[in-house]
């Protein structure tokens, strides 16, 4: 019987140990057999294997995602502040103030995009 523990797989550096079991009623020379094994399996593991520019370009699509998540929670700040029941003043003054932080976000976005299609223009093959 061969037993492996993956009970305490997670995203680090594990230690597996598996066990060959024998019936020793049925064999007199019983053997055991144990293995460790150490596998990285997290992220900075995985972007050992990656060059500088698959590093670069996982990168900016990190925080590409990131500044979309942004923009999309600022969008709905910006909703919100549109139909809240503030005065005017106050309201047009939140209205205003939260689209110079979604202008600023879709700037940033868009400066990241570039970027990236900068790095990548080197990576694409065009060879058919």
């Amino acid at each position: 019987m061969t037993t492996i523990n993956t009970s305490s797989l997670g995203s680090y550096s594990s230690v597996f140990a598996a066990g060959v079991k024998t019936d020793d009623s049925k064999a007199s020379d019983a053997t055991s057999i144990s293995v460790n094994l150490n596998i990285k399996t997290d992220k900075a593991a995985a972007q050992e294997a990656l060059t500088p520019s698959q590093q670069a370009i996982q990168q900016l699509q990190d925080q590409i995602k990131e500044a979309q998540k942004r923009l999309l929670e600022q969008q709905k700040q910006l909703a919100t502040a549109q139909n809240s029941k503030l005065p005017d003043a106050e309201k047009s003054q939140q209205v205003m103030a939260m689209q110079q932080q979604v202008s600023a976000t879709i700037a940033q976005l868009s400066a990241l995009q570039g970027a990236l299609l900068e790095l990548m223009k080197g990576n694409v093959s065009t060879k058919a």
